[in-house]
């Protein structure tokens, strides 16, 4: 992840009008980012929209979740507000108080989590989300594969700012030391030569 790119100190003096453009004023902000073309993304999208979402709204009602990628048929939700494609994904994670992957299935490395973290974003994912990193729980993110615990603990971030920030710092601390693309880039080039 490009570190210097996704650092929300970018965005400070815009995250008002950044709220005020996606009409993200009161609520908390939870986001996920995906292309919805790809399968284990909608899935996840869907479970945001059909169990997640109502879950965390019987116990607060003013959370929306910003939903951050190309998608061709959005869900009908006045929970969820879609963006489409953005040129801009910092931006958005910049005004987002949770970042989220219930990801169930799916390979690869989730580059999202990694723009979730330089952000210092406390985040909530399954284990398929944090698959292949050295991403520890508790202190990096949160990690349950429980749906009904996973929207227990977007809940715990959104009301305990002391463990958000913890996560928050941490997780970008990881990304600064590990996956950095100057870090990465110095690696390969020593590897190279």
């Amino acid at each position: 992840v490009d570190v210097e790119k996704f650092n929300v100190n970018n965005y400070i003096q815009r995250i008002p009008c950044i709220k005020k453009r996606y009409g993200l004023n009161s609520d908390y902000i939870v986001t996920f980012v995906g292309n919805m073309e790809y399968s284990p993304n909608m899935d996840s999208v869907k479970l945001i929209a059909s169990k997640i979402a109502p879950k965390i709204k019987e116990k607060m009602d003013n959370v929306k979740f910003l939903i951050i990628g190309r998608i061709r048929k959005k869900i009908n939700s006045c929970d969820l507000i879609f963006t489409g494609r953005v040129e801009d994904v910092a931006e958005l994670l910049s005004v987002s108080n949770v970042a989220i992957a219930p990801l169930l299935r799916g390979s690869g490395t989730r580059l999202k989590l990694l723009e979730y973290f330089a952000c210092s974003l406390p985040v909530v994912s399954t284990s398929v989300g944090v698959k292949g990193m050295d991403v520890k729980n508790g202190v990096h993110a949160l990690i349950t594969n429980d749906i009904e615990d996973f929207s227990n603990k977007i809940i715990e971030l959104l009301k305990d700012r002391e463990l958000a920030l913890r996560l928050g710092s941490a997780s970008r601390s990881l990304v600064v030391k590990k996956y950095d693309w100057k870090i990465i880039g110095r690696k390969l080039n020593k590897i190279y030569r």
